[in-house]
C-alpha cells in the first residue's frame, strides 16, 4: 500500500485505487437495502450468521446517525421511515464477499402497519391534506423581465403572431466503466484511517468525526484516484466512508466496502431527469416577443445541490437569445427515488438541448430558417443601463453563425433536406434507394466558467502555496 504524504499529516494522496488495496485481517462490507419504496421499519430479521460475520444498523452507530451537507441531513442507515427503494438499512461484514451476497438476500425487512389517512370531506380536502399532493420543492427560482403581470403576460402570448409550445424531457445517461464507489477503513493505534476517492476532504473528515466520535485530528484521510466528476464524490462518497468506518469501529477489523456494478449504476450514476416546457411568442419579423419557460428537476429524495441546479438551469434557459418579455421558473423537487447524481458542469446542457429543440420546432412551423431565427434573436452585448436579467455578453454571434453556415454550406444542405423529407414516406415504400434521412441542424450554446454556487461563495477562500525542498 503506497501513499505519498502531502499537504498535512492527516491528509494523504495515493496513486492506487482503494479497491486494489489489501490489508491483513481485512473483511468486506455489503450494504443491506430496503426492498420497499416507503413504509416504516418495524424489524430486521437476519439469517443465521456464520462465525466471523456481523450486521450493524442505525442503532449501532456510536455518534450521529446522519451526515450534513450544505444543510441537508442524509441518514447513514435508515432510522425508521424508508425514503426510497434501496435505501441502506444496515451493513453486513465478513471475510468472504460471496457469502455476504448470499446472506444479504436472506435479510427480511418488516414494516409497521400503515395508519389510515385522516378522514376528510372529499377529494379536494384530501389533496390539500397532502394525500395526493406533489412533492414539495427543495428549491425554486423565478425570473421576470418586461411584462411582470401574469394576466398581461398570458394575453401577450395569446395575441402573438406565432405561438409555439414545446415539451422537452431529457436525462443524461453516463456510461461508467471506472472503479465503483466505496471506501477502505481501519483503525491503527488511536487513529481512524480511510481510503476513498473523495473530492471534498473537509466534509468527509467532519462527517466521520460526527458519526464515529473520533477526534477530527485523529482521522487520516487518503484520497485515492478517480476520473468521476459527478457530485456523488462530493457528498455520497462520504456516506459510504461513514458506513465503512462505522463497521470497522464496531467489528474491530479493516473493512472494505465497495459497491457492485449494479449498485453503482442504480444508486450512484443515475442522472437527474429534467422536464422543460417552452411557450415562445414571435412577431412577424421572427423576433421573440416573449419566452415562457418552466423547468422541473427531479433530484431524488435528498440533494444538497438543489439550489445550484436551479440557478444553473435558469441561467441557461435563454441560451444566447433575448426576448422583450420573459417568465422563467425552475423548481427542484424531491421524490421517492435514490439521490440523483449531478455533474454541475454539464447540467445546463439539458436546458440547451430543450431550447435548441424548441427553435428547430419553431422553424418547422414557420417560414423562418434556423439561421434566420438565431440571427434576429441572438443576444447583443449588454449596455450598462440594460436591465436584462442575464448580464454576460455573447460576442460576435452574428459573425460566428454566418461563418459556420458558409463553411458548412448549411443553407443548401438544410433546404435539400427539407425538400427530400417531404416525400420520404412515399419513397421509402416505392424505392429501395431511399434510406432514412440522417438530418441536419444548427445549434448554439455557451460554455460556463465552472461551478456556479450560492453556498460556497459565502465564504472567502484563499490558496497559499509554498515551495520547500
Amino acid at each position: 500500500m503506497c501513499a505519498k504524504r502531502r499537504a498535512a499529516s492527516n491528509i494523504l494522496f495515493s496513486t492506487e485505487f482503494y479497491s486494489d488495496l489489501e490489508l491483513a485481517g481485512m473483511v468486506y462490507g455489503k450494504i443491506v437495502r430496503a426492498p420497499y419504496a416507503s413504509g416504516t421499519i418495524a424489524d430486521i430479521t437476519l439469517p443465521p450468521l456464520p462465525d466471523g460475520y456481523a450486521f450493524f444498523s442505525a442503532k449501532d452507530i456510536p455518534g450521529k446517525k446522519s451526515i450534513k451537507t450544505l444543510g441537508v441531513e442524509t441518514p447513514v442507515f435508515c432510522t425508521g421511515r424508508i425514503a426510497y427503494k434501496g435505501e441502506p438499512v444496515g451493513i453486513l461484514v465478513g471475510s468472504d464477499a460471496q457469502t455476504l451476497e448470499a446472506l444479504s438476500a436472506g435479510v427480511a425487512v418488516q414494516l409497521k402497519p400503515e395508519e389510515p389517512a385522516p378522514a376528510t370531506a372529499g377529494g379536494a380536502e384530501s389533496a390539500a391534506a397532502g394525500v395526493f399532493a406533489a412533492p414539495a420543492p427543495l428549491a425554486e427560482r423565478t425570473v421576470r423581465y418586461g411584462t411582470s403581470d401574469g394576466e398581461a403576460f398570458d394575453a401577450l402570448l395569446a395575441g402573438a403572431d406565432y405561438l409555439v409550445d414545446g415539451a422537452w424531457n431529457s436525462t443524461l445517461r453516463p456510461i461508467a466503466y471506472g472503479e465503483p464507489c466505496g471506501a477502505l477503513a481501519f483503525i491503527k493505534g488511536s487513529s481512524l484511517h480511510v481510503f476513498t476517492a473523495t473530492q471534498w476532504i473537509s466534509h468527509l473528515r467532519k462527517a466521520l468525526s460526527d458519526v464515529t466520535g473520533f477526534d477530527s485530528a485523529k482521522i487520516i484521510i487518503t484520497r485515492t484516484p478517480s476520473s468521476d466528476l459527478n457530485t456523488h464524490l462530493l457528498w455520497r462518497a462520504t456516506l459510504l466512508a461513514a458506513q465503512a468506518a462505522t463497521a470497522t469501529l464496531l467489528f474491530g477489523k479493516p473493512v472494505k466496502l465497495m459497491l457492485s456494478r449494479d449498485e453503482q449504476d442504480c444508486y450512484m450514476n443515475k442522472a437527474a431527469p429534467v422536464s422543460i416546457l417552452y411557450k415562445t411568442a414571435l412577431l412577424k419579423s421572427g423576433e421573440f416577443s416573449a419566452i415562457d419557460c418552466t423547468i422541473d428537476i427531479d433530484v431524488g429524495c435528498y440533494n444538497p445541490f438543489a439550489r445550484e441546479l436551479v440557478n444553473r438551469c435558469i441561467l441557461a434557459c435563454c441560451s444566447i437569445y433575448r426576448a422583450k418579455n420573459l417568465r422563467l421558473h425552475a423548481v427542484a423537487r424531491s421524490s421517492q427515488k435514490p439521490p440523483f447524481s449531478i455533474n454541475l458542469a454539464t447540467i445546463d446542457s439539458q436546458v440547451f438541448f430543450a431550447i435548441e429543440s424548441q427553435l428547430q420546432f419553431i422553424a418547422e412551423r414557420t417560414h423562418f430558417t434556423p439561421l434566420e431565427l438565431r440571427l434576429c434573436n441572438s443576444r447583443l452585448p449588454a449596455l450598462k443601463h440594460d436591465s436584462f436579467p442575464f448580464r454576460f455578453n455573447c460576442e460576435k454571434v452574428t459573425e460566428t453563425l454566418e461563418a459556420v453556415c458558409r463553411a458548412s454550406d448549411f443553407l443548401r444542405k438544410y433546404t435539400a433536406y427539407k425538400l427530400d423529407e417531404g416525400d420520404r414516406y412515399k419513397k421509402s415504400f416505392t424505392s429501395p434507394f431511399a434510406p432514412p434521412l440522417r438530418g441536419v441542424a444548427l445549434t448554439c450554446a455557451f460554455e460556463g466558467s465552472g461551478f456556479l454556487g450560492t453556498s460556497f461563495s459565502l465564504k472567502h477562500l484563499a490558496l497559499e502555496a509554498t515551495l520547500t525542498k
